[in-house]
């Protein structure tokens, strides 16, 4: 009997890590229909709402702009200050951030709303917001990864932080 159950524990915890491990692929599940958001229009030449290379354009990074403090792409410096970002309206309802800056540096980023009319809806704020909130400032960026079970939310948190960096670049 005691082999039995070191057995059972043992898949348990083996199948319990994968889920947990598992992270779903980036934008494939709403690709066809993306949430509509108050940011500006890109043009070519313009980065992306990531930051990432616009087609017909050219890469962020090989862009004028800021000056940065001697990383990659990410250590872009910002004017100090705080700055709400646009509210991006997904199929849950509106997700929208504000971003804190100081010394160049992000220092904070605030969920203003999230989905919340459903009890599900809560339950992946309540988990993904601190997680989303921990990958800007390790990233200093809006350049940070989905959240697994919270696809939706993590690509509107993106484009709101993205639109308020954006405003507060020096």
């Amino acid at each position: 009997m005691p082999r039995r159950a070191i057995a059972a524990v043992a898949g348990t915890v083996t199948g319990l890590a994968l889920v947990l491990s598992f992270k779903t692929p980036h934008r494939a599940a709403h690709a066809s229909a993306p949430p509509a958001t108050t940011t500006p229009t890109i043009g070519p030449g313009d980065a992306g709402p990531f930051g990432r290379e616009d087609p017909g354009g050219t890469p962020a990074s090989t862009q004028p702009g800021p000056a940065t403090t001697g990383g990659g792409s990410a250590d872009v410096t910002y004017k100090d200050g705080t700055q709400p970002g646009a509210v991006v309206q997904t199929e849950f309802g509106a997700v929208q951030v504000q971003v804190t800056t100081k010394g160049g540096k992000i220092t904070d980023v605030t969920a203003l709303a999230t989905p919340y009319d459903r009890r599900r809806s809560e339950e992946i704020n309540s988990y993904a917001t601190p997680i989303l909130h921990d990958e800007v400032l390790a990233a200093q960026s809006a350049q940070i990864d989905t959240v697994s079970g919270a696809t939706i939310t993590s690509d509107a948190y993106e484009q709101s932080l993205q639109a308020a960096l954006d405003a507060l670049r020096s």
